[in-house]
């Protein structure tokens, strides 16, 4: 993942937890029944997102997301974690890959360094052979 898309995820991840920490608190459940669809916390009907039953002057209708500071935040994360999900999956997958070669990367190197390792001992074992045979050679009583 280049310095730009993550700067771009970066921002992204901000705005998400912004809006989250605004939208109303608690698991949001899909809820069904009594003909109308809506979002809600379990235990509140539809406290998150439902259609309007009230009259509005236009008499169209509208939607109710949450109650007080939180009544268009809601509206808000909706919006932006669909329009961003593509960029958090994208980033996601990227990570996984990068993952995986780093993962493959230090797998090889320490491959490398057992084997250096152990190309270590057998020269030390090899020396200490040799040591034992001179010493031995010039110390022949000592045996």
């Amino acid at each position: 993942m280049n310095m730009s898309a993550k700067g771009e995820i970066n921002e992204l991840v901000e705005r998400l937890n912004w809006l989250l920490a605004d939208a109303t608190k608690g698991d949001w459940e899909l809820q069904d029944g009594c003909s109308w669809r809506r979002i809600g916390t379990r235990g509140h009907n539809g406290n998150v997102l439902c259609p309007s039953t009230y009259s509005r002057e236009d008499n169209h209708p509208d939607l109710t997301a949450g109650r007080g500071e939180d009544l268009y935040s809601n509206l808000q994360l909706i919006v932006e974690m669909k329009n961003g999900l593509p960029s958090l999956l994208q980033a996601i997958t990227d990570l996984q890959a990068e993952n995986e070669r780093l993962r493959e990367e230090i797998d090889d190197a320490l491959s490398e360094a057992i084997g250096n390792i152990d190309s270590g001992i057998s020269e030390l074992k090899g020396a200490k052979t040799r040591i034992d045979f001179h010493r031995e050679q010039l110390n022949p009583d000592n045996h």
